[in-house]
């Protein structure tokens, strides 16, 4: 037991030694740590920078490519482009020399490598300081067997207060084995922790710098694209603020000889202008003087007032005509509505076919125009006139609808009735009717009748009606003549006279 003992704490305390050691390594290990972490930092700080500088330069790019200078409608507006533009260039530079100058250096490769190199010691010493522990765990447990093995077998020579202080002595022991065991246990795991969080942050780390380079890589060549040498550096502005100056100040040379050639142009063109006006005026002036043109403009433009006024009176005066005829027009479907009953009364006396003595007449508004119809029912609907009527019940409509009116509304002092053949599509039959219905006109109402016709048969039937009656009545018959056609009282038959 005692030589276990003997062999156990020896590891143990090389154990406690590599396990300092590891400590040691894993605490040069943080401090490596958090000085790439503060490189880290700086290296971000210039990324902003030089992403700054990047978005910068991108839209400078973007200006020289637009090239607002050829793009102007302008000299004066390329000219004040290129002067804001060197304006811009200045701060631009200032303030890329003081981020500069304020950024940190980045770590060299060797601190970088040392740094890993530290690392990847404290992580082997890590690793031995586990094959320790582990090789006194095994040794413990050969102790325990060899103590039980004495426990169990023959009587011992001691005494029993001896094995028991013995007992007592290994029990402490092996409890300060055991506290030793888990402490280093704890501090390999916090270790190990602190490990991967280093290995974490490395990566990191290396993951960043990469970055930072590609975006150097893709800045450098976004440089060489606009066609800039070198770096991206201040020189580099300053070479083209020079460019730009120099290129304004022969655009300025330009645009002075411009605007004095532009001034020279306005004065021929007001020259050329004033010397067509003349010419035209001479054309339209002719042989007369300037005062006598004059006069006689002033006479045309008092005439053309003149006439204005005049049209200008005439206008309302139509303006008015149309209105009082707007008014009396709307009057009018009033007035002839109210001789549609004696209308009726009419067709009923003229028209045997009863459909038509329930003629009516409707208004209605078609392509903005108020029109009027006659319909009459057949069947279940009504139907225009024109769609069923034969010709001489057309006549008749439009007879007895003139006689209505003849009859309500007067329009002529002499009351007569010009009538054109109203018989012409009637048999003998159909024109008694109508003529007796003028007879009533003659003698009820005092009207006078004018018929012209061409049938000869008919007039006489009338004339005879007429006579019967005891009515003055008379045929005139219209003769050519060497002289032309003249009337005739009497006789029908046509003679040359």
């Amino acid at each position: 037991m005692a030589q276990a003992l003997e062999a156990i704490n020896p590891s143990l305390t090389a154990a406690e030694q590599r396990l300092r050691a590891a400590v040691e390594a894993l605490t040069a290990s943080e401090v490596a740590v958090e000085k790439a972490q503060q490189a880290l930092d700086f290296s971000r700080m210039e990324l902003g920078a030089l992403e700054s500088s990047r978005q910068d330069l991108g839209r400078r790019v973007a200006q020289f490519r637009t090239d607002p200078i050829l793009a102007s409608d302008s000299l004066p507006l390329a000219r004040e482009s290129l002067r804001q533009q060197l304006d811009s260039i200045a701060p631009a530079k200032k303030r890329l020399t003081d981020q500069r100058a304020a950024l940190d250096a980045l770590p060299s490769p060797e601190a970088f490598e040392q740094t890993e190199g530290a690392f990847n010691s404290a992580q082997q010493m890590l690793d031995l300081a586990r094959v320790q522990q582990s090789e006194a765990s095994t040794r413990l447990d050969q102790a325990v067997a060899a103590l039980a093995a004495l426990t169990s077998g023959e009587p011992l020579a001691r005494t029993l207060e001896q094995l028991t202080a013995e007992k007592a002595q290994l029990e402490q022991q092996i409890s300060d084995l055991n506290g030793k065991v888990e402490t280093v246990q704890s501090a390999l795991d916090t270790q190990q922790h602190q490990l991967v969080e280093s290995l974490t942050a490395v990566k990191e780390i290396e993951e960043e710098i990469r970055r930072v380079q590609t975006l150097l890589l893709q800045i450098r060549a976004s440089w060489q694209e606009q066609d800039l040498t070198g770096d991206p550096l201040a020189e580099a502005a300053q070479a083209r603020e020079a460019t730009l100056r120099a290129t304004l100040t022969l655009l300025e040379g330009y645009v002075s000889a411009l605007e004095g050639i532009g001034v020279e142009i306005s004065a021929w063109a007001k020259l050329n202008d004033s010397q067509l006006a003349q010419r035209l005026i001479d054309a339209q002036r002719l042989d007369r003087s300037e005062e006598a043109f004059e006069a006689y403009l002033n006479d045309s433009i008092n005439a053309a007032r003149s006439s204005f006024l005049r049209l200008s009176l005439i206008s309302d005066a139509m303006d008015l005509l149309d209105g009082s005829l707007k008014k009396e027009i709307e009057n009018v479907q009033k007035h002839v509505g109210k001789v549609v009953p004696r209308w009726q009364a009419l067709l009923k006396r003229v028209v045997r076919e009863s459909r038509f003595h329930e003629a009516s007449l409707k208004f209605f508004n078609s392509y903005n125009k108020d029109r009027a119809g006659v319909s009459v029912p057949l069947g279940n609907k009504a139907v225009p006139v024109p769609d069923i009527a034969s010709e001489a019940q057309l006549t008749d409509l439009q007879l007895t609808f003139l006689l209505s009116m003849a009859m309500s509304h007067q329009w002529s002092p002499w009351k007569a009735l010009l009538l054109d053949d109203p018989t012409q599509h009637h048999d003998l039959v159909h024109a008694s009717a109508v003529f007796d219905l003028l007879r009533d006109y003659i003698v009820d109402h005092g009207f006078q009748v004018v018929i012209a016709t061409h049938d000869a048969l008919q007039a006489r039937y009338f004339m005879r009606k007429l006579q019967n009656d005891g009515i003055e009545a008379k045929i005139w018959t219209l003769v050519p003549t060497e002289d032309g056609v003249t009337a005739q009282a009497g006789s029908w038959k046509q003679r040359i006279q």
